[in-house]
């Protein structure tokens, strides 16, 4: 249930977040609320692993579950890779944080996650 968060650029400027993890079970945080300002997603790429399953991409975490589902569950085979760009942003409701969900654990699965605050 452990995440790898890799972050390449933060507020104010926009995120390109990666999180890496062999069990996204339990749901997991892929950016921090930030007090006052929305965060705006504009691009998503998943890369599944060794076993088939299903991704949320969400808003919040309520007793360690999706508060509120963005994009999903996805079905993803084995090894499948999604590229999701979105003509329009997904805006989160101030002070949420982005997160993610998934069905079971699955060896080398990393999702990317792009976007801003405002």
């Amino acid at each position: 249930m452990a995440i790898t968060l890799q972050t390449a650029a933060s507020y104010p400027v926009g995120f390109f977040n990666t999180g890496s993890s062999d069990d996204f079970s339990g749901t997991e945080e892929l950016h921090a609320a930030v007090t006052g300002k929305s965060i705006f997603i504009d691009h998503v790429i998943i890369k599944n692993g060794a076993t088939a399953r299903t991704v949320t991409i969400s808003a919040g975490e309520t007793a360690g579950a999706v508060t509120t589902a963005l994009m999903g569950p996805i079905s993803l085979v084995i090894a499948q890779t999604i590229d999701i760009p979105l003509r329009r942003p997904i805006k989160l409701a101030a002070a949420t944080s982005l997160t993610v969900d998934a069905s079971g654990g699955s060896v080398g699965t990393v999702v990317i996650v792009e976007g801003f605050i405002r």
